[in-house]
């Protein structure tokens, strides 16, 4: 059998019109983002910021897929902060008729497209515009009467893949009491509890009573009942006296209080630093 040939002028030809298709191809998808996915591409393996079962479909930019390959993803920053920045209100004497938000957003690696805030999970704002790079943003939600009881406001940041969150909880809350009563009280009232020498505002039943200054008196101890009850009284030695306290509930403002009286009188001077530890 001869052999055949093919001449060199024959594969010129077809070379350049070979190229001359591709580049049409080319073309065409320079038009849509410089190439595109002529079907979905679903990832096998986890690489970059892609993870494995990640479908890109039909049309997604190569330039993108390109981009996730080599980069490793990392969702926006946030910090909110509030204005008034106190967290925490006497419910008996405290109202708020406003709070101003604000919400510092750090882009990561996408671009954000939307920075939302909730008051009490009701969507009260959203912002879209001017957020692509982050920056500080604020709302300040006016309040329909003025404002005595808990509340959160929540902040989302939204840049195309995840969302960014952070809570902060306003708390209204009535005063807790601690100081001294006759020796002669078993049972404390309303009354001689809000009669003693000291309140303070917290979020918690625990609380450190330093240099006791009593003289043949009882000391006592009262905070919220929405608290858990005390499971230990200790002093500075950590000898234990939980036991040396009765607990009795009172009714104080309307609000129902844990009540602890130390079941016996003492006598000490703030010099010599007694303290008893609630927790």
């Amino acid at each position: 059998m001869a052999e055949s040939y093919v001449t060199k002028s024959y594969l010129t030809t077809q070379f350049q019109n070979y190229s001359e298709v591709i580049k049409d191809k080319f073309a065409l998808k320079d038009e849509v983002g410089g190439g595109v996915l002529e079907e979905d591409l679903t990832a096998t393996t986890s690489i970059g910021s892609v993870t494995s079962g990640k479908t890109y479909p039909k049309g997604t930019s190569l330039e993108q897929i390109i981009r996730d390959i080599l980069t490793t993803y990392q969702k926006a920053g946030l910090a909110v902060t509030l204005d008034p920045v106190k967290e925490l209100y006497d419910i008996i004497s405290d109202t708020l008729s406003s709070i101003t938000i604000s919400a510092a957003a750090t882009k990561g690696t996408n671009k954000i497209t939307a920075v939302t805030f909730y008051v009490d999970g009701i969507e009260t704002n959203e912002i879209t515009a001017g957020v692509e790079n982050g920056g500080t943003f604020e709302y300040t939600h006016n309040f329909i009467t003025p404002q005595n009881s808990t509340f959160t406001v929540k902040v989302e940041v939204f840049d195309g893949k995840q969302t960014t969150s952070q809570t902060k909880t306003v708390t209204f809350i009535p005063r807790s009491y601690y100081g001294t009563v006759n020796k002669n009280i078993i049972m404390p009232t309303e009354f001689e509890i809000k009669n003693v020498e000291n309140t303070v505002l917290k979020n918690t039943q625990k609380f450190t009573w330093e240099n006791i200054d009593c003289q043949d008196a009882k000391l006592l101890y009262a905070y919220p009942k929405q608290f858990a009850a005390l499971t230990s009284i200790k002093d500075g030695m950590d000898f234990p006296y939980l036991d040396s306290y009765t607990e009795t509930t009172v009714e104080i403002d309307g609000y129902e209080y844990r009540c602890y009286l130390l079941n016996i009188e003492m006598t000490c001077d703030a010099a010599e630093g007694f303290k008893q530890i609630f927790a």
